[in-house]
């Protein structure tokens, strides 16, 4: 196993939109009305790393309830049956009509695109800030935003010792 990369999933927005920087600074906003139906990522059903994105959130809800506090000003309420501010977090954004798709393309498109006057924001990759200049894009990652602006994992390879010919492997 060779970790070949590091890949991100993060929050981005449109720089051409938002010359002073990112429009949010705090997850939570993207519960608010201002974001309802104005936030946008992969379906974490088809794809794995939007999954782990969704758990990493999950796995720091001491951070997610502190980050609510910080933007409401009082201590989080949980819905019943909800465990923690970082359930609550994802229950919120699916409440607030987040937009799923099937390619971080969508999202890159949705986001990204010159020339929109109230772009949504959303969950995507990083490294796809490399096609701005060809897609005719505006992507920028939100670097400021509390409790985090999304994720870092190591991307694996993995060489087979036993494939019959060394380009196979």
């Amino acid at each position: 196993m060779l970790a070949q990369r590091l890949s991100t999933k993060v929050l981005m927005y449109n720089e051409e939109a938002n010359p002073d920087g990112s429009p949010v600074n705090n997850l939570w906003q993207l519960t608010t009305p201002d974001w309802t139906g104005r936030v946008i990522m992969v379906d974490p059903l088809q794809r794995g790393d939007y999954l782990d994105l969704m758990t990493e959130i999950v796995l720091r809800a001491d951070e997610m309830a502190t980050a609510y506090e910080a933007e409401f000003g009082r201590p989080i309420t949980l819905d019943e049956g909800v465990e923690n501010a970082g359930q609550q977090f994802i229950v919120d954004l699916f409440e607030n009509d987040l937009i799923l798709v099937s390619s971080t393309d969508d999202v890159n498109a949705a986001i990204g695109l010159k020339g929109q006057d109230n772009p949504p924001v959303g969950f995507t990759s990083y490294s796809d800030r490399r096609d701005n200049e060809d897609e005719g894009w505006a992507l920028q990652v939100a670097n400021d935003v509390v409790p985090a602006n999304g994720i870092i994992f190591p991307a694996v390879l993995a060489v087979s010792t036993t494939a019959t010919h060394p380009a196979a492997a």
